[in-house]
């Protein structure tokens, strides 16, 4: 993650209601709907040609990817995205967090969000 990304996150969280526990409440305690999130994701990777990803599925690959080089196993894999077969969680783990960390950097800061 870059320094433009890092303000982002953070400036949304500011703007969150203190008493919830989301990043993008948008001054609904409760969240947002997934379809609302998963939309606005989709609409962001197409406008800023991107479009090699699609929706929120890239975070559940770069959760389990670090959770299973933070911790080596699929059990913790399995904890952190939810997956009740560990055939799913080692397809989601498997690769390098550090080069899809890279790939998605490098597509944010082709638009102009420089580290």
């Amino acid at each position: 993650m870059n320094n433009s990304l890092r303000k982002i996150l953070k400036d949304q969280i500011e703007l969150s209601p203190p008493d919830s526990p989301f990043v993008f409440a948008y001054k609904k305690p409760e969240g947002v709907r997934y379809n609302s999130i998963n939309k606005a994701y989709n609409t962001g990777w197409q406008r800023s040609g991107l479009t090699q990803f699609s929706g929120t599925h890239i975070v559940r690959y770069f959760a389990a990817r670090t959770a299973r080089e933070m911790y080596g196993s699929l059990e913790h894999v399995q904890a952190i995205t939810g997956h009740k077969s560990s055939a799913l969680a080692a397809h989601y783990s498997a690769g390098d967090s550090a080069k899809l960390n890279q790939e998605v950097t490098k597509g944010f800061d082709s638009l102009g969000f420089a580290a």
